[in-house]
């Protein structure tokens, strides 16, 4: 799988979409790093595993989030996080893939949070 369709899979999970479909790109050892969550003064995610990768998908996507994609290069993707309080978080992120499969998903802040 290239890296632009995990990225339009995994903001259609933190949507709510399918879990299934995005955590399918990602090998049994992967790590989800996601930094992001820094910006609205909680902790960082750092998830290990593909089993626990789905659990926080689907955590976050329950929560009615949606991502923003503002471009896609390569492995890297800029969005905004829009979170239900109408807060955005400008992210990137950042896939590493060996043999097709994401092995280290790395999601940092991407400036300020925007206030609604």
């Amino acid at each position: 799988m290239e890296c632009k369709e995990v990225f339009e899979l995994y903001a259609a999970a933190v949507g709510g979409g399918d879990v299934d479909a995005v955590v399918g790109a990602y090998a049994d050892d992967a790590v989800f790093h996601d930094q992001g969550p820094t910006l609205s003064g909680r902790p960082p995610y750092h998830i290990v595993g593909k089993d626990k990768i789905k659990e926080t998908l689907a955590l976050i996507g329950s929560r009615g989030s949606k991502v923003n994609i503002k471009s896609i290069e390569g492995n890297v993707m800029t969005y905004e996080l829009a979170i239900v309080t109408g807060h955005r978080l400008p992210c990137k992120g950042t896939l590493f893939m060996t043999d097709g499969l994401v092995k280290l998903h790395l999601v940092l802040p991407d400036g300020e949070v925007i206030n609604p």
